[in-house]
């Protein structure tokens, strides 16, 4: 499935205005501390509402600036893992994982949709954290259990911002081989934000560099790290 997003706003002190696209392999966002790569996933996933522009996910369109379209977040078939995984402090792993279930099947009984969230805390291996509090669970571990939350409403595009950066580094290398994995495996589209190059290595992921709320340098890894675009790209690539 292919993607676009063409956006424009201004928010705070940032102004926006980039062209991103992909398909279902799995797509970078690298830039700076406050260039905008966190207000780009916030946008699509329906957080913020771009001034002008568009979001077309395959067929569907989901903002369109000139045609008045502006899906709500709910329904827009987007699993965003944010920054610090977000985990309701009031739930159990396991009412964490189907709580998105809620809006997508209003009628489908509470046990079906634990059953639901639990078979899918097997496929990642750790329905043995279902019944803990976030509170008592590691780095590594929330992490996963944000993924399987996101996962859960079988999104039609993945959004991770940063999903690696709380962890320590045998902890990170487990994670990033795990989702890697799963990512390439599988076919939903992805961007992921991140500040480590050996992520986007692993993903083998096409990379679109921000800075200042524009797009300076697109391309694959070894077109970015042939040509950078700035001390920025240099610096990330240990060039």
């Amino acid at each position: 499935m292919k993607w676009q997003a063409v956006l424009q706003m201004q928010l705070c002190s940032l102004s926006l205005d980039v062209s991103l696209q992909g398909d279902e392999k799995p797509t970078a966002l690298i830039g700076p501390n406050g260039s905008g790569k966190t207000t780009v996933l916030r946008a699509l996933a329906g957080a913020h509402k771009p001034s002008a522009g568009h979001i077309r996910l395959g067929e569907r369109v989901l903002f369109d600036g000139e045609q008045d379209v502006w899906l709500a977040p709910e329904i827009r078939g987007m699993g965003y893992v944010p920054q610090g995984y977000a985990l309701f402090p009031h739930l159990n792993v396991l009412d964490n994982v189907s709580f998105g279930l809620r809006a997508q099947q209003p009628n489908t009984p509470s046990n079906q949709r634990r059953q639901s969230a639990l078979s899918l805390l097997k496929k990642l291996q750790c329905d043995h954290l279902a019944s803990r509090w976030p509170k008592a669970l590691s780095g590594g571990e929330k992490q996963r259990v944000a993924l399987a939350r996101a996962l859960m409403v079988q999104p039609d595009f993945l959004l991770l911002d940063e999903p690696l950066s709380a962890l320590d580094a045998t902890v990170r290398r487990q994670l990033r081989s795990y989702l890697s994995e799963m990512l390439i495996t599988n076919t939903t589209p992805s961007l992921i934000v991140t500040q480590d190059a050996k992520d986007i290595q692993a993903l083998n992921a096409s990379i679109y560099v921000m800075q200042s709320g524009r797009i300076v340098q697109q391309g694959t890894i070894e077109e970015v790290k042939a040509e950078p675009a700035n001390d920025f790209v240099a610096e990330f690539f240990n060039i």
